[in-house]
């Protein structure tokens, strides 16, 4: 697991597989990464995959401050 940090400190969890051009994988924000499991695999000949768990999901951080998808 792989982690970046926003300016307010929250940790975001995110994951980088395969190899190639980068393709970003967005799960619907109340999901985590796992969301891709089953078919990031099939990207991997051509593309590299990049998904993230969004802040209060998977791995990530979750504050118990406000926030929003800005």
């Amino acid at each position: 697991m792989t982690y970046t940090t926003t300016r307010d400190g929250t940790r975001i969890a995110y994951q980088l597989q395969g190899e190639g051009p980068v393709l970003v994988l967005l799960a619907g924000q109340a999901n985590s990464h796992h969301w891709w499991d089953s078919v990031r695999v099939d990207f991997h000949p051509v593309r590299s995959t990049l998904t993230l768990d969004y802040r209060g999901t998977g791995e990530s951080d979750k504050p118990d401050t406000l926030h929003s998808t800005e």
